[in-house]
């Protein structure tokens, strides 16, 4: 299991150039699945579009009516904006992420595309970071735009104090394994990534989030198989799959993935009261 830190929280960074590749939904199912598995966890909106805001509504709302399946949010949601005096400052920008993550064990930080200078001062400080890559060519440009500014400021920074840089990835979402819009867009990341060696593309997570087809907005994915009707249930049954397999693989790389344990009667192996390892951690 990580050692976390509790000086600051293990960060999570959700990112790209564009807004519509999945870094809502796989920002959520994240965070749900590292506050089940025990960790004090936070997710941190700092998109002014409130997406996830009206998510967490949504789902708040079937909770208190009890729709089947739908249990009460693990985790906190905190909102961080950057005001634009602050953008463009390094020490302002990290100041405000550590003061909204602090206290928590785990923060996943979904950011907008457009704070691409905010992206670039808080990456350095960030552990993980996750770049959604959908099947549309302008999309896969933007994605690997975005990791070239994000990968220059850490190697600057790294330059500076010789810090080990945060893993970064990329996540195949809404990726349709056998279309030729994605044979295409594999074929030119493929050419990128030979001509350029862009690291966050050998080292792309396997799974291929398809969670478009679920019929449902406001719930986890995590959770779209419980509610609605049962052609909403059948649609969700793919998506759900590849959602828990993606959190099973960052979880796992972060060395985050072993439920955590607390002592009781001095006894280390006794899990946290209530919590059960979730499906997307079973072998």
């Amino acid at each position: 299991m990580k050692n976390i830190s509790t000086n600051r929280a293990y960060t999570f960074l959700i990112t790209n150039g564009r807004g519509g590749v999945g870094k809502t939904n796989i920002a959520y199912a994240l965070a749900e699945t590292s506050a089940r598995l025990g960790y004090k966890t936070a997710l941190v909106d700092c998109d002014r579009s409130e997406t996830l805001k009206r998510k967490l509504t949504r789902r708040r709302a079937w909770h208190a009516n009890e729709e089947r399946g739908v249990t009460d949010i693990p985790f906190t949601f905190l909102q961080c904006w950057f005001e634009d005096e602050i953008k463009g400052k390094k020490r302002k920008c990290r100041e405000k992420l550590y003061s909204t993550t602090a206290g928590f064990e785990v923060a996943v930080v979904d950011i907008s595309g457009e704070l691409s200078r905010v992206q670039a001062n808080i990456a350095p400080i960030t552990d993980f970071i996750i770049m959604p890559m959908a099947p549309e060519m302008a999309l896969v440009e933007f994605t690997m735009d975005s990791y070239v500014s994000l990968y220059s400021a850490i190697q600057d920074e790294e330059a500076l104090d010789g810090k080990e840089h945060p893993i970064i990835t990329a996540v195949k979402s809404r990726w349709e394994k056998n279309t030729k819009t994605a044979r295409a867009c594999q074929s030119y990341i493929d050419q990128e990534v030979k001509e350029y060696e862009y690291d966050v593309l050998k080292t792309t997570l396997n799974s291929y989030v398809t969670y478009n087809k679920a019929g449902h907005f406001g719930v986890s994915v995590l959770d779209t198989t419980e509610v609605g009707d049962s052609s909403d249930r059948k649609a969700a049954e793919q998506p759900v799959h590849e959602m828990k397999k993606l959190c099973k693989e960052v979880l796992v790389r972060a060395g985050l993935a072993t439920p955590k344990m607390k002592r009781a009667n001095d006894n280390p192996t006794v899990p946290i009261e209530g919590l059960v390892s979730p499906d997307c951690l079973a072998q």
